[in-house]
């Protein structure tokens, strides 16, 4: 009786030490992952075409909508910023700050600026009506 006692602590002693190995080999530690970027928009159909949205300065002022320009879109448009009724909206008068403002963005995330419609019906500046 002593004997199978003897040979029982044996057996379960060496199964303990087997198990507690087996934990520790695959609780190794793993090379950490690569951080990667999630894709967006723009670079999943980079190879077919550009993707892009109509913008206005004041989404740049927002981080959210900046970051969410940058992430998703190839091109930009200027909603109104360079129509003729914003950069020149009286004779004599040219305010570029805001086209600028679209300018600048793009330039600096690499992202294609397209124009607007320079002249439109309903947004001409005063000083057209006499020409």
């Amino acid at each position: 009786m002593k004997t199978y006692r003897n040979i029982l602590s044996c057996f379960l002693i060496v199964l303990g030490l087997s198990l507690s190995l087996l934990v520790f080999i695959s609780c190794k530690s793993r090379p950490p992952r690569e951080e990667t970027q999630a894709k967006g928009l723009k670079d999943y159909y980079a190879d077919n075409f550009m993707i892009g949205a109509a913008i206005f300065p004041a989404l740049f002022d927002d981080p959210v909508s900046a970051d969410l320009i940058k992430a998703q879109f190839s091109t930009i448009t200027p909603e109104n910023q360079m129509k003729w009724a914003w950069l020149h909206p009286t004779p004599g008068e040219y305010k570029f700050e805001d086209a600028d403002k679209i300018a600048d963005f793009a330039r600096a995330n690499n992202i294609k600026l397209i124009g607007h419609t320079l002249v439109w019906h309903s947004q001409l500046g005063q000083g057209m009506g006499r020409i």
